[in-house]
């Protein structure tokens, strides 16, 4: 793992495909354990929430989830719970959030489940251009 600015990151060759996977995450301002994930495998680019252990609050399989950056203002997001500790956005999604993690300085995610209060979580982006390096050569053309 190697760590440039708020990102750490890292690249390792897939065991069972044979294909390169590209990894980076950054921390919540608000709170250590909470992650978020960006990661390549082969052409095929996610981004998810994660906590380290399990989130501290209920979150049911599909949460409701806003984004936010300096230039664009609370874009609702469709996400899956896949783990205990892993909220995913699509890759469809997620791949058309690209530039905003390249180009942002910072994003805020709100996470709220049922008649619950938000959760709010402030990601610093930049600098990324070393840590992102890897997912934007095998996931990102900018298209």
């Amino acid at each position: 793992m190697e760590r440039a600015g708020p990102w750490a990151f890292t690249e390792r060759l897939n065991e069972s495909t044979r294909g390169l996977e590209q990894m980076a995450v950054t921390p919540a301002a608000e709170d250590s354990d909470i992650w978020l994930l960006l990661a390549c495998n082969q052409s095929r680019f996610t981004a998810s929430l994660m906590h380290n252990v399990r989130f501290p609050y209920a979150v049911g399989a599909k949460p409701a989830l806003t984004l936010r950056t300096d230039d664009i203002q609370a874009m609702p997001i469709e996400v899956e719970s896949t783990q205990q500790n892993q909220l995913s956005i699509s890759a469809a999604v997620s791949r058309h959030l690209m530039p905003l993690f390249l180009n942002s300085s910072r994003m805020i995610i709100s996470l709220k489940e049922g008649g619950s209060a938000p959760h709010h979580y402030t990601f610093s982006l930049q600098p990324n251009g070393r840590s992102l390096a890897g997912i934007v050569r095998g996931c990102w053309t900018g298209d």
